[in-house]
């Protein structure tokens, strides 16, 4: 079953967010077999996902750098899937950063 986290925003570039942010208690563990970061329409920077020590202006933890959706007609994404091991992913150990204030990006799992 695909579930939905809500609207991620990185107010301020450079100070990296957790995916699980906006939920009722972010260090829960929240299991996947996969996700999907694709950037917010409005987005005009880079993101980048990553661990807990991600941060754009160094690429330090950077699991993947999501574009700008900036005159495109796909949305810019990251995905990370696993088939075998049963919820390998933890969503409160996602973290997000941005190249510019006020990018946000939407967070989709599979449970």
């Amino acid at each position: 079953m695909v579930k939905h986290l809500a609207k991620i925003t990185v107010a301020t570039a450079g100070t990296r967010v957790r995916a699980t942010s906006t939920q009722v208690d972010p260090t829960k563990r929240i299991p996947c077999q996969a996700f999907l970061v694709q950037a917010h329409p409005s987005n005009t920077g880079l993101g980048v996902v990553g661990d807990s020590t991600v941060l754009y202006s160094t690429m330090a933890g950077v699991w993947g750098i999501i574009g700008s959706p900036s005159g495109l007609t796909i949305i810019p994404a990251f995905v990370a899937k696993h088939n075998v091991a049963p919820g390998p992913f933890n969503l409160a150990d996602i973290y997000l950063d941005a190249s510019v204030n006020n990018q946000s990006f939407i967070i989709s799992y599979v449970a």
